[in-house]
């Protein structure tokens, strides 16, 4: 390649590129901060400590659902939610509360308290669309004794056994 002695810089290729690829860096530097200051990790918890100091109350949960006998069965029931049929040892509540927790967004979480008819409660329509992977809690009510809470995964279509 020949460099014209009589052009100045600016029309030459050389420059613009010299300066076009470190410029490109700087661009996509700034993007990916853009991206990283928008979209937060929801996953990271601002108050690790206290949550690291209420795990041993929620194994004192888990505990009392083994020694309850308590087991969940999950099962899809078209567009009606779920039919959730808990069996245990010794009498179940009347009302159980049920958490859908998706894996990485905390917004798509879903609660509901459901009644219990012989074991057997249905949750009602659920938007679970576009998400097949979830993170199933099913435990007493806050103020019922004994307070107990049993842990599972469920995936979207499929019937799930969740046992403490």
């Amino acid at each position: 390649m020949k460099i014209h002695a009589g052009q100045p810089w600016y029309r030459q290729f050389w420059p613009w590129l010299l300066i076009g690829l470190p410029a490109t860096a700087v661009i996509a530097c700034i993007i990916t901060i853009v991206i990283a200051i928008r979209h937060t990790d929801p996953v990271v918890s601002g108050d690790w400590y206290k949550d690291g100091m209420a795990i041993n109350q929620l194994q004192e949960r888990d505990t009392a659902a083994r020694d309850l006998g308590l087991q969940a069965f999950i099962k899809p029931d078209g567009e009606q939610g779920l039919i959730v049929t808990l069996t245990a040892t010794t009498p179940l509540p009347e009302r159980v509360q049920m958490t859908l927790h998706h894996p990485t967004r905390d917004d798509a979480d879903i609660t509901r308290i459901v009644l219990l008819e012989d074991g057997v409660a249905r949750t009602g329509p659920l938007p679970i669309a576009d998400i097949n992977h979830w993170y199933v809690n099913i435990e007493s009510l806050p103020d019922e004794i004994p307070s107990w809470r049993i842990r599972g995964r469920w995936r979207t279509g499929s019937d799930a056994r969740i046992v403490p």
